[in-house]
Order: C-alpha cells, then structure tokens, then sequence
C-alpha cells in the first residue's frame, strides 16, 4: 500500500505541476490576445482617423475645387479627362459630363497641342532616363462652347503610383485673356516708339546730310548756269550742260524727299478740297495708266464740303507715289481704289508714335488687289532707301517721303496688308472749319536784272563766289565773306554801303538768322535773304516772323535767285 501511495503522490504533483504550468500558458496566452486585441482596437481606431481625415481632406479638396474661379482637372496616362471641376462651366461653357472622356487635346488650338506633345515627349526621354518626372506650366488658346477662344496658363504635374511610375496627370488651369491682351497691347506700343525714335534719328541724320548735299549741288549748279551762259548761241555744249542740269534737279529732289521725311520739308499750306485733288490725280494717272489697271474713286457723303489745311503738291505725290506703289505689286494688273469719307477718331484709334489730337479726319484710302507683303516686309517699308523692287525701279525714298509728308500734316498713316489678297493705305488727315481757298501763284520765269549793291555771306567759299558771279552777271555789284561775324564788322562800318544782304544760315559763330538780327540792330530797313540746304532751326515762317525778307532753299536755282533778290530789291515781298 505503501508504494502506491508514494506512486500516487508523484502522479498527483506531476498533474499539479502541469496544470500550473497550463494555467501560467494560458494567463501568458490570454495576456497576448489582449495585447494583440488592444493593438488591432487601436490599429482600427488609427484607421478609422486616417479615413475621416482623407474623407475630410477629399471634402476639402472639392469643396475648394468646384468653388475657384480656376479649372482643377485630371487626365489619366492617355491624357483624357478623369476629373474636371465646375468651374470649367463658367470658363469655357461645357458641362463636366461633356468633358470627361475626352482627350486633352480638343480643348486646344494647334499651337496647344504641339506644346503638349512636346511636353509629353519630354516626359517620356525623362522616363526612359530616369529622371524624376517634373511639374510644367505652358500657355495655349482654350476653345469655348460658343464658338470664341481665350487664353489660359496650365500648371500641370505627374501622377505617380507607389512604385513611382506616371499613371496620370492633374493641374489648374487660368484664365489669362485679359493679360494677354494687355502684353499685345504693350508690345504693339513698343513698336510703335522704336518707329518713332527711328523716324526721329534718321530724320536729325537726314537733316545734316542734306545741307552738306544741297552745298554741292548748289555749286554743281551754278557753276553748269554760269556755263551755260558763257556759251555762244547754238553750242552743241548747251545741251549736255541741260543734261546736267537735270540730273542736278533729280538729285535735288531726292534731297528734298530727305527732308520731307525728317519732317523739315518747306510747305506751302492753304485750305483745300481733297476731292479737288483726288481728281486732278486720277487725271494724271490715267494717262499713265496700264490697260489692265482698273482706277476707281469712292467718295463718301460730303466730302466735297470738307476742307484741309494742305501743301497740294504734296498732298498729289503722296497719292502718286501710293498709286505707283500698288501698280507694281499688282504686277500692273488688277483693281484699284481711291476713296475718301471723313471719319471720328478717338484718342485709342490714334497710335502713339503720332501727336495727333481726337477729331474729325478726312480719310483717304489707297487700296489694290496686289499680293501683299509679309508682316516682316510691314515693318521696314517706312524705312528710307528700303524697298523690295530692283535696284533700277526705285530709291526706296517714296513709301518714306509720304510718311513724312503725313506727318507734316497733322495726320496719321495705318496700313493692312494680307500676303495675296492685298494692301490698302489709310491716310487721315485733320478736317478744318470751312474758310476761302486761295487762288494759286504763278511765278515769273524770267531773269530780271539790277545793277544794286549786295553783301553776299556764305564760310563755303566756293558757294559764296558762285553766287557772286552769278549776281554780277546779272548786273549787281557783289561783295563776298566768308566769316559772318567779320561780315557784321564790315556792315557796321558801312551799313549805307549794301542794299541787299544774302547770308547762308548754317554757319560757325553767327548763324545766319543771328547774323540778320544784328544787322538789323544797325539797320533795321536793310533788306535780307536767308539761304539754307536744311535747317531744324528756322522756317520760312519764323523768317517771316523775324523781318526776314525771303528765305530760300538750296540749290538755289538761277531764275529762282535772281526773281527772288529782285522782288525784294523792290519791296514785293507779298509775293
């Protein structure tokens, strides 16, 4: 019995000792199942704040997306539309449900698209590479429902999955027409000034060019007239010395065009009918007219009543030169249009480069059926000496020459061109109160002679003895200096000596205006003759102002000369 017991004994402590130790597995079991359930009730509550937070976030994100002024969108990989916000309604017009599914590059014009291909070729090389994908921002022309288009800045940037690969695109998209406009606005200014600080330069380097011309010329000249005289009647040299002489005359011309477009020009302004001379033109040109060009004039309701303040020489030379212009580029062949209308500007319709004032304008237009020119061609054609005929056809003066006559005016020039469809010039010109029109001049040409006493004042001392000669062979008496304030010397100390004093005006020390102003101060009734080849100084007007008896422009032609000392020997200076 007594080994039983002790057997008994050793299977009850074993038992015991694995129920405890059982027990002590399942305490440790139970405490790991409610660490493991304290850890899943947190992971669940974690979880649980993620997605409210994402769902608040989602909510955000909408809330701001469909209430911005700004289109937010996403494309997938194909770049067609997943997502895009209302406000892309108000934009452009379209419903999301008429966007979605469509591909990015229908709301583009041409030029958009080939910005997005570019991009997207880009993107790919980078992929191919490597690199990380980068966020871009472009502008490109947006289509409307109705039709329009407008302007808009794309931010967009990559959409990438977990591993970094592009699923996708998202972006925003703003409007930006208005700056747009405003950019075209400020460029089109800043065109407008470098053309006017261009016509500005070349007009003061024009200028000095042409008093140096009009010297040689005026020696040229002369001295072909004091050949000419010396010549027996019926010299075979006579008429190479008119041959001369006409080439001296074009050459002056082409100066004159110089001048003109440096806004110098002299002008002999009177109120005038711009009908009158439309049609006295059309006389001209119809005689010179190619067969196969058609000339028509429009003229709008009263016209005929409207005046201009106007030289209207030159008012016919910007027509002329107009009309030539157009006869070429329509290779002589086609239609073309003068027509007149007075017209209201505003000061928005008047450009910068002009110092015209809002008002009512007489509107000439000059419109052919030629080929057109290029916008780059648009840029130059006021230009002096550019052209784009053949060396021999022209010197480039004469688009320049009528906008400097233009200028002269009071107007304002605007052109239109479309490459083969043509071109038309629109000329405005400042409408004035209805006064009297004078009755034109006509001058004398013959060559009167006097036997009077003349101070002849030029430093060209070639200038200076040419005119002398030519005085004295038609009967004066000549005195020559070439220094003006050793002129005033000789005056002064016999201011009775002279009855007339003829001075260039560009001159070192005195000037020729200053130098007639103090002779004046020794005597005042001592008539005066002011020369110039250019002056930006002095006008016919202001020497009038001053007392100066006439005023004239190199190359002083004989007839002009002598007629114009005469008519002021014999106080005539109406005429």
């Amino acid at each position: 019995m007594a080994i039983h017991f002790q057997a008994w004994n050793r299977i009850q402590n074993t038992l015991e000792e694995q129920v405890s130790t059982r027990t002590e597995q399942i305490f440790e079991g139970n405490a790991n199942l409610q660490r493991l359930n304290d850890q899943l009730t947190k992971k669940i509550e974690e979880n649980q704040t993620v997605k409210d937070a994402l769902q608040e976030s989602e909510a955000h994100f909408r809330l701001l997306a469909e209430n911005v002024s700004d289109v937010v969108w996403k494309v997938d990989r194909d770049y067609r539309f997943t997502y895009i916000s209302p406000s892309d309604e108000k934009l452009r017009g379209f419903r999301a449900d008429e966007v979605l599914g469509h591909h990015l590059f229908e709301i583009f014009d041409d030029e958009g698209v080939a910005s997005v291909n570019k991009i997207a070729q880009q993107r790919q090389q980078d992929e191919l590479q490597g690199s990380k994908a980068q966020s871009i921002r472009f502008e490109a022309q947006h289509r409307c429902k109705d039709g329009s288009w407008l302007w808009a800045e794309i931010n967009s940037s990559p959409e990438l999955d977990s591993v970094g690969n592009i699923i996708g695109f998202f972006g925003i998209t703003r409007e930006i027409t208005e700056r747009k406009w405003a950019e075209k606005k400020r460029q089109e200014l800043e065109v407008q000034l470098r053309q006017k600080h261009k016509m500005e330069a070349v007009g003061f380097m024009a200028g000095g060019m042409a008093h140096n011309f009009n010297n040689n010329l005026s020696i040229i000249l002369g001295n072909v007239e004091l050949s000419q005289m010396k010549q027996a009647p019926g010299s075979e040299v006579i008429p190479l010395l008119e041959n001369a002489k006409i080439a001296v005359r074009r050459s002056r011309d082409l100066v004159q065009k110089i001048i003109t477009y440096s806004r110098k020009g002299i002008q002999n302004k009177a109120p005038m009918q711009l009908t009158t001379i439309i049609d006295e033109t059309i006389d001209l040109l119809n005689s010179t007219l190619p067969a196969t060009v058609t000339l028509q004039k429009d003229f709008g309701p009263d016209c005929h009543t409207k005046l201009i303040n106007a030289d209207a020489s030159q008012i016919q030379e910007v027509i002329i030169n107009l009309c030539n212009n157009a006869i070429h580029a329509m290779g002589e062949k086609g239609e073309l249009t003068i027509s007149l209308e007075p017209v209201k500007l505003e000061q928005n319709n008047i450009p910068v480069q002009y110092d015209c004032l809002p008002g009512l304008y007489a509107k000439l237009s000059v419109q052919d059926s030629g080929c057109g020119m290029p916008a780059e061609i648009l840029d130059k054609i006021f230009d002096p000496f550019f052209s784009t005929k053949e060396e021999h056809e022209g010197a480039g003066m004469g688009l320049s020459t009528v906008q400097g006559i233009v200028a002269q005016h009071g107007g304002i020039i605007k052109i239109n061109s479309v490459v083969g469809q043509g071109t038309v010039f629109d000329l405005y010109f400042p409408i004035i109160e209805k006064t009297k029109i004078d009755d034109p001049i006509v001058e004398d040409a013959t060559l009167p002679k006097g036997t009077e006493r003349i101070l002849f004042v030029d430093d060209e001392e070639m200038l200076a003895s040419l005119g002398a000669k030519l005085l004295t062979e038609m009967g004066y008496q000549v005195s020559i200096m070439n220094e003006s304030t050793e002129a005033l010397k000789m005056f002064t100390a016999n201011s009775d000596r002279f009855d007339l004093v003829i001075t260039d005006q560009t001159m070192p020390n005195l000037t020729g205006k200053e130098l007639i102003e103090e002779l004046k101060k020794v005597r005042p009734d001592i008539p005066t003759i002011l020369c110039t080849g250019y002056s930006s100084k002095i006008d016919e007007y202001e020497a009038a102002e001053l007392g100066i008896s006439a005023f004239l422009m190199k190359p002083l032609a004989l007839p002009t000369l002598s007629q114009t000392v005469r008519r002021v020997l014999d106080g005539d200076e109406e005429n």
